[in-house]
């Protein structure tokens, strides 16, 4: 994973293999990607970005951090844009 040298937002969470892994916000995922947190839930709308869905009804939404760097490099290997 390349350092871009932006702070990188992340709270602890315990994923399924019991280990600590980072998720995030649409808050936090909006300032790591420089956007609005409004593009963030449009972008999941569209079902572009890697979501993990909380809660009873699924409305909370967190993004994994390993995920989005997936995804991120995706984007950049075929010279996508991401909004």
């Amino acid at each position: 994973m390349e350092n871009t040298g932006l702070a990188t937002p992340s709270i602890p969470a315990v994923s399924a293999e019991g280990s600590l892994s980072p998720l995030w916000t649409v808050k936090q995922l909006a300032t790591f990607l420089c956007v609005k947190p409004g593009t963030v839930y449009k972008m999941v709308e569209r079902g572009e970005l890697p979501v993990v869905r909380l809660g009873q009804n699924g409305r909370t939404l967190r993004f994994r951090h390993e995920q989005v760097e997936v995804w991120l490099a995706e984007k950049a290997r075929h010279g996508q844009d991401f909004n």
